[in-house]
């Protein structure tokens, strides 16, 4: 990184006890809700090896504005926290085994291996929790724990006992203490970024010098200088919704300290902190509205893991899109925040900015609730709570919905919120029946559905593709409530099916695996079937002419056609299985009008999917005819579902 007029680096060698001093004294400070736990066990137990054999590791960064003695840890906190609990508990890790003690030379003193047993399990413990004790008193006391329930415990000395075990374990322990002891005065590499204006250059230092190898949120990045904006809570109780976010924000910190011993993380900040305080800073505001859409965006977005601690993205995207914010200067949110909403010392009240964050809550629930509807869910793969089985792996696929991708929905909520806000910056009060009216708004003169669907087909939303979203803010490119043309529609489907053909049949020895598209066309054109009422919770995409025809011949047909699978419910696809579907008909296992219903063939056409007695050159030849008569009544329904003439 070259060094510019407003950023200085010194790279410096600080003594351990130094910076375990300055986190305690609160002269180096963590940002609020800086990192999750990234690190588990297995990775603090290699990095504490690495120390007790003095291998080099990267450096700490510590970002410092100019003029200000508060300083903060913004890359390194895993290695330092290990470091922290190596000192200060240095036995966390200790293991019986390391005592090098074998059993029988124990049992030789203790004559009696339950006691042995008890004792073996108990004094790691010991080591752990009396840190102040003696290893002497830690030994006595597990004896004494241990013996005095005995029966005949009057037949032990236990200070004996104690007296012969305390050299076969202080070797170790006082080894441990020495290297925990030794780490203290042991110097670390340490980057101090000092910059002198426009410090929300510290994300993409970051980014450059990060040697975590773990990937942070870029918002927990730029929200190291979010902190500067407080917003005050004196009456967040009296708002449902502002209480909402806050109890979000309490329920990370609240995660955080019951579980300390668990995470190895120690927040700098209690949630019985936040009524004392009366304010939270801009990441902590952000953090709990972002958890609050989380909870009404299942429709349009995946949950994180921990709900309670984990950065929900999309929320910090979609409130910096509708504030007219655009990706690449996300960490300049705060600026916005302060331009927007004209913030003086840095300093504003919660209802004075709540009213927006109503209103975009409440189109993320329009949307979300758009998708939820009956005549919608079909675009994601259900109607009805059926579920549909895509593969062999039934445990991964079973009734999992589809989802808009991510970037696809933030865009669906900003486009709409952007074209309703056009022309209106001021969110002082908000409307009790906005709901009512976007809700209308949405079903009237916005067609989601639509391009939900075509985007999908074409690809335009990648998994990280967020321009088209862009787009919407800097050029005002607005698309959503105009109607995807019936040439374009139709020359997607086509693409969508001819890929599919292509892809499945490259490697014809295996079953074809069916990807978003295919999924969402499967879906809209059984929805008939999908949509009854009759009790069949689940369905299988299968083929016609069985796959396994055609896996000992050696010219290999195309058997993996779209126009060859068909959705067919559990029960009944378990009957027809691999036999010959036609005469399964024959036999009247199954009538012709339900066939109908799954293949989408007349009856005088049943003949196509007959394989049985055939020669080979007919069933391929059947099998193009039936495909391509298959494939063009997919597209015909596809496009009635659009009411397209």
């Amino acid at each position: 990184m070259k060094p510019t007029q407003n950023v200085e680096s010194s790279p410096k060698l600080i003594p351990v006890r130094n910076l375990l001093e300055n986190l305690e004294n609160g002269k180096l400070e963590l940002p609020i809700f800086q990192r999750n736990k990234v690190w588990t066990n297995k990775m603090k137990e290699r990095f504490k090896e690495s120390l007790s054999k003095n291998y080099p590791f990267g450096s700490i960064l510590i970002h410092q504005k100019a003029y200000d003695e508060r300083q903060l840890l913004i890359d390194g906190y895993q290695r330092l926290s290990t470091i922290k609990e190596f000192c200060e508990q240095p036995f966390n890790s200790l293991k019986w085994e390391e005592f090098n003690i074998n059993d029988d030379q124990l049992l030789d003193i203790l004559k009696n291996e339950k006691i042995m047993k008890k004792f073996k399990n108990q004094i790691i413990y010991k080591f752990q929790i009396e840190r102040n004790a003696t290893t002497y008193q830690i030994i006595k006391n597990v004896l004494n724990d241990i013996i005095l329930k005995q029966k005949n415990s009057d037949q032990f000395n236990i200070l004996q006992l104690a007296d012969k075990i305390e050299p076969l374990i202080s070797f170790k322990i006082d080894e441990i203490k020495r290297k925990s002891e030794n780490l203290k005065d042991t110097t670390i590499p340490v980057i101090i970024v000092t910059t002198f204006d426009q410090h929300e250059v510290i994300a993409d230092i970051f980014t450059k010098l990060n040697t975590s190898g773990q990937k942070l949120s870029k918002y927990e990045i730029a929200a190291a200088d979010w902190q500067d904006i407080q917003i005050k809570i004196n009456d967040y109780k009296n708002d449902s919704f502002s209480k909402q976010i806050v109890d979000k924000i309490k329920e990370k910190y609240k995660y955080y300290e019951e579980n300390k011993n668990k995470t190895g993380i120690q927040m700098n900040k209690k949630a019985s902190d936040l009524d004392k305080d009366a304010s939270i800073d801009l990441f902590e505001l952000l953090f709990g509205f972002s958890k609050v859409l989380e909870d009404i965006s299942n429709n349009l977005f995946l949950p994180t893991k921990n709900k309670k601690i984990d950065i929900f993205e999309e929320g910090f995207e979609i409130i910096n899109y509708c504030m007219g914010g655009v990706n690449k200067n996300f960490d300049k949110l705060n600026k916005k925040f302060i331009e927007f909403f004209n913030i003086k010392n840095n300093n504003i009240e919660l209802n004075e900015i709540v009213s927006l964050l109503k209103y975009v809550k409440t189109t993320v629930k329009a949307v979300n609730d758009y998708f939820g509807h009956d005549s919608n869910k079909i675009l994601l793969g259900s109607l009805n709570n059926k579920n549909i089985v895509w593969g062999t792996n039934e445990k991964e696929d079973a009734g999992s919905l589809l989802k808009p991708s991510k970037f696809q929905s933030i865009s669906f909520v900003v486009e709409i919120f952007r074209t309703i806000f056009r022309n209106n910056n001021k969110f002082e009060n908000y409307n009790e029946k906005f709901d009512q009216e976007i809700t209308k708004e949405i079903q009237n003169n916005f067609y989601l559905a639509q391009h939900y669907v075509y985007d999908t087909f074409n690809d335009l939303f990648s998994k990280s593709s967020n321009k088209t979203v862009d787009d919407i803010i800097s050029s005002n490119i607005f698309r959503y409530n105009k109607p995807i043309e019936k040439g374009e529609m139709l020359y997607s489907v086509e693409k969508v099916i001819n890929n599919f053909n292509v892809k499945s049949n490259n490697n014809k020895s295996k079953r074809p695996k069916f990807d978003k598209s295919i999924r969402i066309l499967i879906s809209i054109t059984y929805q008939n079937i999908l949509s009854t009422t009759y009790n069949i919770d689940s369905y299988h995409i299968d083929h016609l002419i069985p796959f396994k025809i055609s896996e000992n011949k050696n010219e290999k047909i195309d058997i993996n056609r779209l126009g060859n699978l068909a959705l067919i419910d559990s029960e009944s696809n378990s009957i027809k299985s691999d036999k010959d579907l036609y005469k399964l008909i024959k036999g009247e296992i199954f009538s012709t009008e339900e066939v109908e219903n799954w293949t989408f063939i007349n009856r005088n056409e049943f003949g196509l999917f007959s394989f049985e007695g055939k020669e080979w050159k007919q069933i391929e030849k059947d099998l193009q005819n039936m495909s391509e008569i298959r494939e063009s009544r997919y597209i015909e329904k596809f496009m009635k579902f659009w009411k397209y003439s």
